[in-house]
């Protein structure tokens, strides 16, 4: 079969638009899902590659991307902007990525360096309005790279995916959650920092040789790197210097470069072996929870010829010539049963069993299985081996009330581990006792007159339950039993009437060893979500978390709910949770559920909360009856106590002062500021409560975060005008936030030179010579 084969499948789709392509996947559509995969893979991986400088990771947040992407359409939640919305979830994968990568690589291990089996500085020159004199410049494009990398991922990704994949600010602020005027300062301040740190590493290594002032600033700093102090010294230059902004001006825009960098190449056959893996999970997640312990298992969810049996025949042809995928060992790969099921339970269905056997068909080229049993529906086994390979299932230990899943890895013999099968939920409830009885005899006497006829005895009967009085038939007559003395049988003279006389009132008696068990209380909590979604960075003080979740309890009298975050197995410090409402008993049957949510809250400190505990109390709060923990990850800090200041720390000439037009006031001051991307600071002449007529002065170059000192000045060109202030205004780099004013009292008055007349000698004689 040709590779030209591979794409005739989705001819029919490559016209169609993205929400077309999403409606169509949002309704079970493999090929309409996997046409918008092909569309978007190539810079998705392209974004996470750069995202996290490591293509491992890359074919971990592609494969992740378009799994949730999956997940949400078949939940009918289909966006208004598919590809905004495909690179948010990128984003957000990629950082979480990494924040998991780094939680497991210890320092020690960690050494820091990108992935170095691609050079990312490949430019695409059709990007450029110059492509020559970019292309001449390698280390131009190098210091943009190097500079951009330099920048947090969460920073570079915002950046990439404005600059290089050309979002706008509305698109982002619309899918990230946050306001438009928010991504726009964000992005403004990226962009001035990309090109800041690019300019100044120029004018470091290039500048200096056409600027002697730069040469010898820089030499006085022994400047051989561009360090906070170096970088601070040439923008401060660059703002007096005309020689400088002249080679600024001839360097090739830092953001444009950046926009012009060639996609991260991907490896011969990656997009069709990343689309198995996601076609795989999803099989899995589809297969497993729909299989009944005797139905043989079907793919709902199978990979599309559009791009797999192709692509994969294809790269096992060339695997030896083009060293196709790492991953495909010599030795044989292993895979995790695909019919794990259970014996015993229905997924989904109640059930008061509270073991679970699960079972799977014999596979090969298995060392071991690792199970876990949790309440998470993707919780991780561990890579100790549980069952030896020759194994075909498990049965549970004894487990609680409550939701429950099973989870298994496979290690191959090869020592490999796969990815894990989940199956559930299994939904396991406590029954009540039977209660059972026995039904006392008793003995129930018939009178009967007849004459001199001895009382019989009747036949002890068995009553009803429920037995109630009532008189016999009249009878004919009987004749007694022959129990009497005499000869003869004496002859009724009448037709008795027979009563039912009880000898007591007939109860229905349970059994001494029978107890009327009442039906034991059920108390749990699924489907639980967090709002904002976990990990996320928080401040102390101000961030409060949402959590939503279903509930049962049967306990009479409702149920309260408390949301406890753990940090280290300990209550987190500082946390606070407002009381909660008393919540209604609810039933057992399905939709009978209730709905409740609870938050929490950091006031102070640096806290990292690693757990969340959802506690249901009954109302009175005297008993704990259920305690679901969920591993979270939300990172909270102090905020940042915002300083600003300007303390003038010089005047010359000193106040007060007579000068002429035209001449220069300077002014010498020290500044601290928490502005991460450093300030402006003006300087002003006032007079009478107005900017003084007239006026001209300095502007300002972007002072660094932190504190340190600068300079301005200013003049007054023509009219008789008295200075009587100064004002001082610090903003922040982009003049859009005023962040400190101030007004210091000076005297300057400022008028025409006087001009003398020139001095004629006399002689004092009156005569000349």
């Amino acid at each position: 079969m040709s590779t030209n084969m591979v794409d005739t499948t989705v001819n029919v789709y490559l016209r169609q638009s993205d929400q077309q392509l999403a409606a169509q996947a949002a309704e079970g559509n493999r090929d309409a899902f996997a046409a918008l995969y092909k569309r978007y893979f190539q810079d998705i991986y392209d974004h996470a590659a750069r995202v996290s400088r490591d293509q491992d990771v890359a074919a971990d947040v592609v494969q992740s991307t378009f799994v949730k992407a999956w997940r949400q359409l078949e939940e009918r939640k289909t966006p208004d902007n598919i590809k905004a919305w495909l690179f948010t979830v990128a984003h957000n994968a990629a950082i979480d990525e990494l924040r998991y990568a780094n939680r497991l690589v210890s320092p020690a291990e960690d050494t820091g360096e990108p992935d170095q089996s691609y050079n990312f500085t490949l430019v695409d020159s059709s990007k450029l309005s110059n492509p020559q004199a970019v292309l001449e410049d390698q280390e131009l494009v190098d210091l943009v790279w190097q500079s951009a990398t330099a920048l947090p991922p969460k920073d570079y990704s915002l950046l990439d995916l404005h600059v290089r994949q050309g979002f706008s600010p509305g698109e982002l602020a619309e899918n990230l959650g946050a306001s438009k005027g928010a991504i726009y300062t964000k992005l403004s301040r990226l962009r001035e920092a990309l090109g800041e740190a690019v300019v100044s590493s120029l004018l470091m290594r290039r500048g200096r040789k056409d600027c002697p002032d730069l040469n010898a600033l820089l030499t006085e700093l022994q400047a051989t790197e561009l360090t906070r102090k170096v970088r601070w010294t040439i923008q401060h230059h660059l703002q007096e210097c005309r020689r400088c902004q002249e080679s600024k001006r001839r360097y090739a825009s830092p953001a444009a470069i950046l926009a012009s960098l060639a996609p991260v190449p991907v490896g011969p056959g990656l997009r069709d072996l990343l689309w198995l893996q996601v076609a795989d999970q999803l099989h899995r997640e589809k297969a497993v929870d729909a299989t009944p312990a005797s139905a043989e298992p079907k793919p709902k969810f199978a990979p599309p010829y559009l791009l797999l049996i192709p692509a994969l025949t294809l790269a096992f042809l060339v695997l030896g010539a083009a060293g196709v995928m790492a991953w495909w060992s010599s030795s044989p790969q292993v895979e995790d049963p695909d019919d794990v099921h259970s014996t015993s339970h229905l997924i989904g269905q109640t059930s008061n069993d509270k073991t679970i056997d699960i079972a799977w068909s014999p596979q090969e080229d298995v060392k071991a299985y690792s199970v876990l049993w949790s309440q998470g529906d993707r919780d991780l086994p561990d890579d100790v081996p549980d069952l030896s390979g020759v194994a075909t299932g498990t049965t549970s230990a004894e487990l609680a009330d409550g939701i429950w899943y099973f989870h298994m890895r496979t290690q191959g013999t090869n020592g490999e581990w796969t990815s894990t099968v989940h199956l559930g939920p299994f939904t396991l409830l406590s029954l009540p006792q039977t209660i059972t009885a026995t039904v006392t005899t008793i003995p129930i006497t018939v009178t009967v007159e007849l004459g001199e006829t001895p009382t019989p005895t009747a036949t002890p009967i068995t009553p009803t339950p429920t037995p109630t009085e009532t008189s016999l038939p009249t009878s004919t007559p009987v004749t007694p039993s022959p129990t009497a003395t005499g000869t003869n049988t004496p002859t009724p003279t009448n037709t008795p009437t027979a009563t039912l006389t009880p000898s007591s009132t007939p109860t229905f008696t349970p059994s001494p060893t029978a107890t009327n068990t009442p039906v034991p209380d059920v108390h749990f909590v699924f489907d639980q979500t967090f709002n904002p979604p976990s990990p996320t960075d928080l401040i102390s003080g101000q961030d409060v978390i949402n959590v939503n979740f279903n509930y049962i309890a049967t306990t009479v009298g409702g149920v309260r709910f408390v949301a406890l975050p753990i940090t280290g197995g300990a209550p987190s410090p500082n946390h606070s949770a407002p009381a909660s409402p008393i919540y209604p008993t609810t039933g057992l049957t399905e939709g009978t559920a209730g709905f409740a949510n609870s938050t929490f809250s950091i006031s102070a400190g640096d806290i990292v909360v690693d757990q969340f505990k959802i506690q249901m109390w009954t109302a009175d709060q005297s008993q704990l009856l259920y305690e679901l923990p969920v591993g979270v990850n939300y990172h909270f800090t102090e905020p940042v106590e915002e300083t600003h200041l300007v303390t003038i720390t010089g005047l010359n000439p000193t106040s007060p002062a007579v000068l002429n037009f035209n001449d220069q006031v300077t002014i010498n001051f020290d500044y601290e500021t928490t502005e991460a991307d450093g300030v402006r600071i003006f300087i002003r002449p006032f007079a009478g409560g107005s900017l003084a007529a007239n006026y001209g002065a300095s502007g300002s170059q972007v002072y660094a975060v932190g504190d340190g000192s600068g300079s301005g000045n200013f003049t007054i060109v023509s009219g008789a005008v008295t200075v009587d202030q100064l004002r001082i205004q610090m903003f922040n780099a982009d003049q859009t936030e005023l962040l400190f004013e101030d007004f210091v009292p000076v005297s300057y008055q400022f008028k025409n030179p006087i001009v003398l007349p020139p001095v004629i000698k006399v002689p004092l004689n009156g005569i000349g010579g």
